[in-house]
């Protein structure tokens, strides 16, 4: 019985010594970050700690992690970017607090063990001036935090904008601004239609944005660009783009120079932005001095409508079409003239039946319908000469 006693009570003396009781192994068993967390909003961790890890090094984090996810070298979209830069918002206004105040409290502390010490007074210095900067920094973007809002969680009031098939599905048409969502859209009506060959851009304009990466699908696709009824500022992007480009009879072609936006970045470069923008169509043979013009001569917000004869000249547009003309037969008339050209090429004809450059030169500043037709006809007829010249391999000067 002695012993049995003596076991009883070890036990029960080893259960009142344990160390590790209930809400100990509950704090145990919490987030080894936590304890952290609460340390420096208690003032309770190193001076240096306190300063250059939690209140400069997450400063550093939030920079960089801004300038990678919503920069100008960013892949993600504006509406990705808009949604990510609230996100990173959110998490400065949940940490500012808890770094400050931490900050603030190690400063107490460090200066009841070491008195007034230089080093705590800069170190408040900076929290002081770093408040005030904060604060006026917000006040300054605060039109951008409303503007990435809407366009987080809100329709574009820009897409206002139709897309319908015309021409048997070969040509797609386009009316209204460009909004967000536009070239989401096209790539779908494109992947679906593989038979389009051009897009007719009839638009006021809208979102940078939209109209590089219609251009990029516009080159992609290899279609060719028209407007029947006008394309301005930003439509002008995926305009230029186009393998052939078409206007209408009296159609403006709208030059913009976008705004500098300077109540929110005053390094905002709107000629550099824009002049990146005319980089994407190298090889358009247009001509170098009609981009200078459009961009660097042009002020903030002005405009510029270049003359038909100006954008025939610096090859902007390739045919000028009579209001009531067929989109198609222009076409055609293309694509005749570079077989022609072609088949006469191979038979190693010293000359050819049609100037293709004089002829152009003719055709882009407007035909009537009796000398298009003309033109047709006669192009048809040489081009089955040919192919049944080459079919029998006879001689050329036959014809």
């Amino acid at each position: 019985m002695g012993l049995e006693n003596i076991d009883s009570t070890t036990t029960e003396t080893a259960q009142q010594e344990d160390p590790i009781q209930p809400d100990k192994r509950a704090a145990a068993s919490r987030w080894p970050g936590a304890n952290y967390i609460k340390k420096h909003w208690k003032g309770q961790l190193p001076l240096g700690v306190s300063f250059w890890v939690n209140y400069f090094g997450l400063y550093v984090f939030f920079i960089v992690f801004a300038k990678l996810l919503t920069g100008r070298r960013s892949y993600l979209s504006p509406i990705q970017a808009a949604r990510f830069g609230l996100l990173l918002l959110v998490m400065v206004a949940i940490t500012y607090p808890w770094r400050i105040v931490g900050m603030w409290r190690c400063c107490t502390n460090y200066a009841a063990t070491h008195h007034a010490s230089v080093r705590v007074i800069l170190i408040r210095f900076i929290i002081i001036v770093g408040v005030l900067l904060t604060a006026c920094i917000h006040i300054t973007y605060w039109p951008l935090y409303k503007q990435r809002f809407v366009h987080s969680f809100f329709k574009d009031y820009m897409a206002q904008y139709t897309l319908t098939l015309q021409e048997d599905n070969t040509l797609l048409h386009l009316e209204g601004s460009m909004g967000f969502g536009l070239s989401r859209d096209v790539k779908k009506i494109l992947a679906e239609n593989p038979k389009i060959e051009g897009i007719i851009l009839d638009t006021p304009g809208g979102r940078a944005y939209e109209g590089r990466q219609l251009a990029k699908l516009v080159q992609q696709h290899g279609l060719d660009t028209y407007s029947k009824v006008g394309c301005c500022s930003a439509g002008t992007i995926p305009f230029l783009a186009g393998n052939k480009r078409y206007l209408a009879s009296g159609c403006p072609l709208v030059f913009h120079r976008g705004k500098k936006f300077e109540y929110v970045d005053k390094r905002f470069d709107a000629e550099k932005i824009q002049r990146k923008d005319f980089q994407i169509y190298p090889s358009k043979e247009i001509e170098r001095a009609f981009f200078d013009k459009a961009i660097s001569e042009l002020k903030a917000n002005e405009y510029w409508i270049p003359t038909t004869q100006e954008l025939l000249d610096a090859r902007v547009v390739h045919e000028i079409i009579l209001d009531d003309q067929d989109i198609a037969a222009s076409k055609r008339l293309y694509r005749l003239l570079e077989r022609l050209t072609k088949l006469e090429i191979e038979r190693g004809m010293e000359e050819v039946t049609f100037d293709l450059e004089s002829l152009e030169d003719k055709f882009r500043k407007g035909l009537t319908y009796d000398e298009r037709d003309k033109i047709h006809d006669q192009l048809d007829i040489s081009i089955e000469k040919l192919e049944a010249q080459l079919a029998s391999d006879a001689d050329p000067n036959d014809l």
